[in-house]
């Protein structure tokens, strides 16, 4: 079942494997201006809605029919080329309609090696929203 997918990667839950995000945290700002008069207080003056970062983790196993090492070279290999695409939860667009993402931030822990062979990847994955 297709829980979430962010372009061609598919968070999924099957027979075959198990890829799901878990502890999603989305964050988001607004942009002010602070016009400092001569001898009043400051005015802020809102400029428009900032950009939303989402942060979530990933646990990619190979019991859970996963490559850890080939889904996390996916991941940076996305990261550093700048990839953009919509984030999608159960087919709906998950931000404004307009909204895609590209990572900003990877912060990944090697947790099982066998044999030369990484069997247990967790990671934490920082997205930022891009119109």
């Amino acid at each position: 079942m297709e829980l979430s997918s962010w372009g061609d990667i598919v968070f999924e839950v099957s027979q075959q494997r198990i890829r799901t995000i878990d502890e999603f945290e989305r964050s988001g700002s607004a942009r002010w201006a602070i016009q400092e008069p001569l001898g009043s207080k400051p005015l802020p003056q809102f400029i428009g809605d900032g950009q939303d970062t989402i942060r979530f983790a990933l646990r990619l196993y190979a019991m859970l029919g996963i490559d850890p090492a080939e889904e996390m070279k996916r991941l940076w290999d996305k990261k550093s080329k700048g990839v953009v695409a919509r984030l999608m939860w159960f087919g709906y667009p998950f931000g404004s309609k307009a909204a895609k993402w590209y990572i900003q931030t990877i912060e990944e822990e090697i947790r099982h090696i066998s044999r030369e062979k990484f069997l247990g990847i967790e990671a934490t994955i920082t997205m930022g929203e891009y119109h």
